[in-house]
């Protein structure tokens, strides 16, 4: 089964705008409260934390999900290595379900964290302190 293109696009662009709703505020937040002589480390920090945590966390998250489905499905069909290998047509029907599953488990935890940003309120010290200025920005 091929994915259409619009649902590719229409994909990435949901991404991008969720990114992007996110990130900005986000680095917004984290420049305002940080002192203006070590911005220029707590920027480059934030970025790092953010390329390099963020995405190892969700690919180890991912992983798990994934290898536990797969494990899932071939016990509970009773599927053992030797009837893969004699029937490959087993094998992708494995993986697209195991797949299918650890992206349901993904989109869980999505649903659970932006539940969870609904509830978290804003410090009103600190957003008393950074309306006044220009978050992020050295003068």
């Amino acid at each position: 089964m091929a994915t259409s293109t619009a649902v590719i696009v229409l994909t990435l662009a949901l991404l991008g705008f969720g990114l992007g709703l996110y990130y900005s505020p986000n680095t917004s937040e984290i420049m305002c409260l940080a002192p203006r002589e070590k911005q220029g480390m707590v920027s480059s920090l934030a970025t790092t934390e953010r390329n390099a945590g963020g995405a190892t966390v969700g690919i180890v998250i991912f992983e798990l999900a994934f290898i536990q489905s797969l494990i899932t499905i071939s016990s509970r069909e009773g599927l053992t290595e030797g009837a893969l290998v004699t029937q490959p047509q087993l094998v992708e029907a494995v993986l697209a379900s195991a797949f299918d599953l650890a992206f349901f488990v993904g989109a869980i935890v999505a649903f659970i964290v932006i539940i969870l940003s609904f509830f978290t309120p804003p410090d009103p010290e600190n957003v008393e302190e950074c309306e006044g200025e220009e978050a992020g920005m050295m003068v």
